[in-house]
């Protein structure tokens, strides 16, 4: 398991739209990015809860899990990044327990990537899982970082705003700054749930 001990959380703004116009401009301006990653990743999502983020990326069961909000934001604690192949305590404690979830059957010492996504997740009822695509440009603005993204998931493309600090204040400012404040704050579960059909859309992706 990754040491996430030292890692301070975050406050999270992101907002999803199939176009943000001026503010795109606006964040280009502002800055050249910084960094480019893409990758895919895996979300597992709860139909009942979505103040717990858990994706596999990169060979790591990575969770973070909603701990405040703050005058519309959200902040976010780096729980755990977990090596593959997980143990039966990992996915029990880490998987099943945070999302106050009865664990499925587990047979196996060691759990792959594929069997936890195929044998565990997709079998059992409160289960679902989201295949996302990112191509992710990132900035550093006022203090903040700032990321625009195109965003697949299960093929439908989609994109993202985020804006993350461990101040507050510098992203109200900047999301001020950059004509944010009509967009609501929706963290990825909320998204990944209503596109999948968990929860109702976000109105900003709402046709």
């Amino acid at each position: 398991m990754q040491n996430t001990a030292l890692l301070e959380p975050r406050y999270e703004y992101r907002a999803f739209c199939h176009h943000f116009g001026k503010a795109e401009c606006r964040i280009r301006k502002l800055s050249a990015y910084t960094q480019y990653r893409e990758g895919s990743e895996h979300y597992l999502l709860s139909r009942n809860l979505s103040s717990i983020n858990i994706k596999i990326r990169d060979g790591l069961l990575d969770i973070k899990e909603l701990i405040k909000t703050f005058q519309g934001l959200e902040q976010w604690y780096p729980v755990c990044k977990i090596p593959f192949p997980l143990k039966i305590d990992d996915v029990r404690d880490e998987i099943f327990k945070r999302l106050r979830l009865a664990p499925s059957q587990i047979k196996r010492d060691e759990i792959s990537e594929a069997m936890l996504l195929d044998d565990i997740i997709r079998k059992h009822h409160e289960l679902v899982t989201a295949y996302v695509f990112k191509k992710r440009f990132g900035y550093e603005i006022r203090g903040c970082t700032c990321e625009l993204a195109d965003v697949f998931v299960n093929g439908a493309l989609v994109r993202s705003i985020a804006l993350e600090s461990t101040r507050p204040d510098d992203i109200l400012e900047l999301r001020h700054e950059l004509n944010l404040d009509d967009y609501e704050n929706v963290n990825y579960p909320r998204m990944l749930k209503g596109i999948v059909g968990l929860d109702p859309v976000p109105r900003d992706l709402s046709f």
